[in-house]
């Protein structure tokens, strides 16, 4: 399902070369995208400025793998001032955790049958979070959050 959001899995603006985490990364004049299921999330950019085909995989310093494929939940907005809001497009999640860079467990929410739930992440500092959304049987969604 196409949602029309739009999300920075990497690269920060800056038209240069840095090759390292998240939105430190840089990239001059990213022109092509491949998504790779075949060996965990990757995703490829050809960096044609740099002369590059760059590789993304995603995964935290928490050690868990972003999930950025999934239609199960939306979340908006997103980066987010402080309060953003999570659409549960199925009603079969039962936990919600958000985890900060270090992978702190920051706030734990047993999930009712809502499918819209507010969160507040005020008290928190600016940075990069990862929401964990999980059903019953164990499964579950991560998403990053970033707190701006």
């Amino acid at each position: 399902m196409a949602t029309g959001m739009v999300s920075t899995y990497s690269g920060n603006g800056s038209a240069s070369y840095v090759d390292t985490l998240d939105t430190l990364a840089t990239f001059n004049f990213p022109r092509g995208v491949v998504v790779s299921n075949l060996s965990g999330k990757r995703v490829y950019v050809n960096d044609y400025n740099n002369n590059a085909i760059r590789l993304i995989k995603y995964q935290s310093i928490a050690g868990l793998i972003e999930n950025f494929l999934s239609n199960d939940i939306i979340i908006f907005p997103n980066p987010t001032g402080a309060i953003f809001t999570i659409t549960l497009m199925r009603d079969h999640f039962t936990q919600l955790n958000i985890f900060d860079m270090l992978g702190n467990n920051i706030k734990e929410l047993k999930i009712g049958t809502e499918l819209s739930i507010n969160i507040d992440l005020f008290r928190f500092a600016k940075g990069i979070y990862f929401l964990k959304i999980s059903n019953s049987s164990g499964n579950y969604i991560i998403k990053k959050i970033l707190r701006e």
